[in-house]
């Protein structure tokens, strides 16, 4: 069999051409075409670019799951439940805005007018425009340098909303219910405009009060950043937050004021005067203020000792009491490693997702992403978390959108760690304990071919204590058992990181784990589980779009289906191979076709 791609077009891409037929898959006694329709094209080309793309029925606006879509993108290249499959025959494309589409947000006009002015705005402040046609106006595409931009709903702004967090629009070649096709009008760059949420400074209700865009911070990072408790928060002020994000639109007569106010509460929170001027300055300026004046203010506030404007701490969340139980907890017996990595991966996922009424999201998948063990030790130790005489947690259902399980800390978690922190209050806790809980999320070093999950936790105690240590000893101050112990400082030496001495066992020297990791060839384990938990999660995803599909399109769809499918399927290896090159999957997005000749 021989497998030779075809480019028919060394051209300028055009995203959305029209009145152009595209060649379908052909078939003949010992030839086989493989190529893409235009909107299995379309599909391609968005998702390649970084949007997060799924089908909705053709000439609707919805219809099809799309929840889960908030958290996941599809698989691009499965030859059942990828992007082929899916977008085979008709049917609409949706992007989804958001963090799983880059922080994307759009600026949905529902008029021509209103589309007019928004574009108007938008080259008055040399920012620009990839646009779409609409029924009623248009579409203006955005990302968002800050995070994830949060919605405006209708009847806020005047003939416009604002579509970020967990929002979706149809994108061309989609039809709309009217009968009219969704078309892109003008792309004045090869990507989408980045933006901050305060270049967007044109927006006003309907009776002129301004409306500024609010964001959160996503992060993109692999590593989960470190731990921080209620104490050490540093917690700015309502008008600190409001200078920072829109101090331009301040007015004279308070404009020296608000930025000395906020100056002396980024001082008492430990801000470095350097930060502040990174913060402040160019806001100061744009409200009118020069820039000397600017610096003089803000050397002021810097001149002395400030307090926060908030000076109350926060209480702990749940989150916390759990990590103190889990300081002060013993975990002997069997698999107790496991244990210790599990309870600390239920922490960071309350620490992520915890509600108003301490509930939280973990699927299996994460707990075991995060605490470096099978899916299946998962599966075993949380009956146990849950039905022990002190249970540690309870099971409270399942997330509606993500299908993930609900859970939430026990009374008795609470109430122990709640006593734990209040013996705390007189002696702070353990630095170590925030460096393993960050190590093991992100040290491939926590693998069992490298220190396991007990080498790595007993390493860093030990290193956080500088002095040398009896067993026994060690025992008591990381609350294992002298066999765990002893266990554990065997693989330390194999790896020369600890030695004994006279007085007992003592760090010989502080090394990258990532050395470790790479010595025994596990560096990028803990990567590549995330990236096949997350495949497997966006064919899950794909399984269920493919089953309304055919439950609504009945045999209209089936035949596309099993003709691109049956392909994919008898030439799964070769096809994906080539789908993975990214010069032939530009040629086929620009209408190349492979074809596949069988030695017959």
């Amino acid at each position: 069999m021989q497998i030779i791609p075809h480019n028919r077009a060394f051209a300028q891409v055009e995203i959305c051409p029209k009145n152009k037929q595209f060649p379908k898959s052909s078939v003949s006694n010992s030839k086989i075409t493989f190529g893409l329709t235009h909107l299995q094209r379309q599909a391609l080309s968005l998702y390649d670019m970084g949007f997060n793309v799924f089908p909705q029925p053709l000439g609707t606006k919805g219809g099809y799951p799309w929840k889960q879509l908030q958290y996941s993108r599809l698989n691009r290249e499965d030859q059942l439940h990828g992007l082929i499959p899916l977008f085979a025959g008709s049917c609409n494309i949706a992007v989804m805005c958001g963090r799983t589409s880059g922080n994307l947000f759009v600026i949905d006009c529902e008029s021509p007018a209103a589309f007019q002015y928004h574009c108007d705005q938008l080259e008055k402040r040399q920012i620009d425009i990839w646009s779409v046609e609409t029924a009623r106006g248009g579409h203006l595409y955005l990302r968002c340098s800050d995070g994830e931009i949060e919605n405006i709903k209708p009847g806020i702004l005047k003939q416009a909303e604002i579509k970020g967090s967990q929002g979706y629009v149809l994108a061309p070649p989609s039809l709309h219910p009217s009968g009219i096709r969704y078309t892109w009008s003008r792309q004045d760059t090869d990507s989408i405009p980045l933006v901050r949420a305060k270049d967007i400074d044109w927006l006003t209700d309907h009776n002129g009060n301004p409306i500024q865009l609010n964001s959160r911070l996503t992060t993109f990072s692999p590593n989960i950043s470190p731990w921080k408790l209620s104490y050490q928060e540093k917690r700015l002020s309502k008008q600190t937050i409001n200078y920072i994000n829109q101090g331009h639109t301040i007015q004279e007569g308070s404009r020296n004021n608000s930025l000395f106010s906020a100056c002396c509460d980024l001082a008492g929170n430990d801000y470095t005067e350097e930060e502040a001027h990174r913060l402040l300055l160019d806001n100061a300026k744009l409200s009118g203020l020069s820039s000397a004046e600017a610096s003089r203010t803000i050397h002021s506030a810097f001149a002395r000792k400030r307090e926060p404007a908030i000076k109350k701490v926060q209480d702990p969340t749940n989150w916390e009491y759990a990590f103190y139980y889990l300081t002060q907890n013993q975990w002997i017996g069997r698999g107790s490693n496991s244990k210790r990595a599990l309870m600390l991966a239920l922490i960071e996922c309350s620490r992520r997702t915890t509600n108003d009424n301490g509930i939280f999201r973990a699927s299996i998948r994460e707990l075991s992403q995060l605490a470096r063990i099978g899916t299946a030790t998962v599966q075993r130790l949380l009956p146990a978390f849950q039905t022990s005489t002190q249970p540690i947690i309870f099971n409270c259902g399942s997330d509606q959108t993500s299908n993930a399980s609900l859970w939430k800390f026990s009374d008795y978690i609470l109430r122990m760690g709640k006593s734990i922190k209040l013996k705390m209050d007189t002696s702070p806790l353990l630095p170590p304990w925030l460096s393993y809980s960050v190590s093991v999320f992100n040290s491939d070093a926590g693998e069992r071919e490298a220190l396991g999950l007990g080498g790595l936790y007993l390493y860093i105690m030990l290193a956080s204590e500088q002095r040398p240590l009896m067993p026994s000893a060690i025992a008591d101050f990381v609350s294992m058992t002298v066999n765990q112990v002893n266990y554990a400082l065997a693989k330390l030496r194999l790896f020369g990181l600890v030695v004994r001495e006279k007085l007992g066992w003592v760090v010989r020297a502080t090394v990258d784990l990532d050395e470790i990791a790479e010595k025994v060839g596990v560096l990028g384990k803990g990567k590549a589980r995330k990236s096949r938990y997350m495949a497997e999660r966006a064919i899950f995803i794909g399984r269920n779009l493919l089953s309304m599909r055919l439950k609504r399109e009945r045999e209209k769809f089936f035949d596309s289906f099993r003709q691109i499918s049956g392909l994919m399927c008898k030439y799964s290896q070769e096809i994906q191979t080539l789908l993975q090159d990214p010069l032939v999957s530009d040629s086929l997005i620009m209408g190349g076709e492979i074809e596949i000749r069988e030695n017959l």
